[in-house]
């Protein structure tokens, strides 16, 4: 499906442009999410002084009438949490593609479901799992849960205490160190200990150990983003350098194996061998939702330009 990228007008309300810049869907909303992979967004409507819901097409054609409080985008599992009510306390449930309940609003928090129908919910302000019936297969009974790793494994914190569980609710990990992320797409946390940071895989071992002075996630391609002293660079799951540290600040490398990256005050993007993909000119630079295009300022003019540089619009349209 072709790429919309998310526009404002001067009055700024929210609309969609082509990669050629036409403008294809004009700013009308409040509010406007990205276009999921069936070709659904998220968009608000302001009804009594209050932004109500629903979902459009990529036509710009309401195909779910705006009547939630709030909404987010359609899972793999065809399910979309919703939260519903016209005043505290809210609750939230999951809605199927023609708008019907499909779980009923009964959680306190409902999250986003993963590629394997599960998702996080809150009950009695404990979190859990429910599958996409809406039974419970993980109890809720942890004061905070992250999502599940591709390793099958969950951060939780119960009773102050930091740990790991798999998909069936039982502790996997308990792990040694001052402080621990989730695991990240190459199955590894990222670590502290005495102040310095590294990595450790399922089994709790330190497989890169912590001499970092900050350090990110590795990302799908294998590399994650370290800072030694000040300057940022990527190693890959051995511990060694892929690109050696020479940057003022960087992200992680994103699905199609770019990352935004400062000298010199200005931004532009390598790939991830490190080769430079759009020249280090611009005061700011975002991914968006397209992995097509990127949503760039410079001398105080913000818009977009594709991934090979080319200007694309403006992002305020008239």
């Amino acid at each position: 499906m072709p790429d919309l990228l998310r526009v404002r007008s001067k009055d700024w309300l929210s609309g969609y442009m082509d990669l050629t810049g036409a403008v294809v869907i004009p700013p009308r909303f409040p509010d406007a999410g990205f276009f999921d992979d069936r070709g659904f967004a998220v968009v608000k409507l302001e009804r009594h002084g209050e932004a109500d819901c629903g979902y459009i097409d990529r036509t710009g054609r309401i195909v779910i009438k705006p009547r939630f409080r709030d909404a987010w985008h359609f899972a793999k599992c065809g399910l979309a949490a919703v939260k519903v009510g016209t005043r505290e306390p809210y609750r939230y449930g999951y809605i199927g593609t023609k708008g019907r309940t499909a779980i009923k609003p009964r959680f306190e928090k409902a999250h986003h479901f993963d590629d394997e129908g599960m998702a996080i919910v809150a009950i009695d302000g404990k979190q859990g799992c429910i599958d996409t019936k809406g039974d419970i297969v993980v109890e809720p009974r942890f004061d905070g849960m992250w999502s599940f790793s591709k390793n099958g494994a969950a951060k939780v914190i119960a009773d102050s205490k930091r740990f790991f569980i798999d998909r069936a609710g039982r502790t996997v990990l308990k792990p040694r160190f001052e402080s621990f992320m989730p695991f990240d797409g190459a199955g590894l946390s990222c670590i502290v200990s005495r102040g310095k940071r590294g990595y450790m895989d399922i089994s709790g071992r330190a497989v890169i150990p912590p001499r970092f002075d900050e350090a990110i996630p590795f990302s799908e391609c294998g590399l994650a983003n370290v800072m030694v002293g000040d300057r940022w660079g990527y190693i890959d799951t051995s511990g060694d350098w892929a690109i050696p540290p020479r940057f003022e600040d960087c992200t992680g490398i994103n699905g199609t194996g770019m990352a935004i990256v400062q000298t010199g005050g200005k931004w532009g993007c390598i790939g991830a061998s490190g080769n430079m993909v759009i020249e280090v000119v611009y005061d700011d630079i975002e991914f968006t939702d397209s992995d097509r295009a990127l949503l760039v300022r410079k001398d105080g003019k913000k818009g977009y330009v594709t991934t090979e540089g080319r200007w694309i619009g403006d992002y305020v349209v008239s």
